[in-house]
């Protein structure tokens, strides 16, 4: 079943956070893609980071962009966090504030 993995006949083990299987049949649970999670065990399917947020690939849940940064949805690491308008900084690093 969906949210399951295992052969036919066997065993079925529900799929673990940050992974999914979305079809009936024997089959191993996948890794959410990157820039996408999945917190819950079993069935469900991966949802795409919201806006400020990023995941690698298997991701159980999103990590916060560095403070004064954001980065757009479905974003796969910290260097798709940008400096938000009025700081500056390299992506993914410490964003300082321009001066006046």
């Amino acid at each position: 079943d969906p949210g399951f993995s295992g052969p036919d006949g066997g065993v079925c083990v529900e799929c673990p956070p940050g992974q999914y299987k979305d079809w009936t049949g024997p089959g191993q649970c996948m890794s959410c893609e990157p820039g996408s999670y999945k917190s819950s065990v079993g069935p469900g399917s991966c949802t795409a980071c919201p806006l400020g947020m990023y995941s690698g690939p298997g991701g159980v849940n999103c990590s916060v962009c560095p403070p004064a940064s954001s980065a757009p949805p479905g974003s796969m690491s910290v260097e798709n966090c940008s400096c938000d308008p009025g700081f500056s900084g390299p992506d993914g690093g410490v964003c300082v504030e321009c001066p006046p």
